[in-house]
């Protein structure tokens, strides 16, 4: 008997090995992959990357999806700064990846970075604590506060 057991446990092990080592192995991310690639570009894609000029304080014209002359300038002016090799920005184009991430790291840090900061003055939890003065709130909790616990009523016997 634990003979037997033992030689189910190994193959057990064994079977576990053999399925979970794939499922453990380190995988390429996703994210990694697609900046190491070209990305073509389309209407959808040029809105996006309209937006995130925009929001890094960049005038790419209207958010049309259509690369324009102030969006291809707007988005020359970022490859610049980025010091990144100049790319064009061409509908049906290609753009590197790489280039892409970055432009979508930096708007996240100024879109996220602005909201996580809130000023003082207009947090919503300072304007609530002005609007109710301490005297509006009781000193004891009310007494009338129904404490019935709640009954589940028992299943209803089954037919067959």
């Amino acid at each position: 008997m634990n003979r037997a057991f033992a030689v189910w446990m190994r193959v057990l092990l064994i079977a576990v090995i053999t399925f979970a080592a794939p499922a453990l192995s380190p995988t390429p991310c996703p994210a990694a992959e697609a900046a190491a690639e070209e990305v073509e570009v389309d209407p959808a894609l040029i809105r996006e990357i309209q937006f995130m000029l925009l929001r890094l304080g960049m005038d790419p014209g209207p958010i049309d999806g259509i690369a324009g002359p102030k969006t291809t300038k707007a988005f020359l002016t970022f490859v610049e700064r980025s010091g990144m090799p100049v790319q064009p920005l061409v509908n049906g184009g290609r753009i590197p990846g790489t280039l892409l991430t970055r432009l979508r790291t930096e708007a996240s840090r100024v879109i996220l970075g602005g909201e996580a900061k809130p000023d003082a003055s207009t947090a919503p939890d300072a304007a609530i604590g002005q609007r109710i003065s301490a005297s509006a709130i009781p000193s004891t909790p009310p007494t009338n506060i129904c404490r019935k616990a709640l009954t589940v009523p028992p299943p209803a016997p089954s037919v067959c």
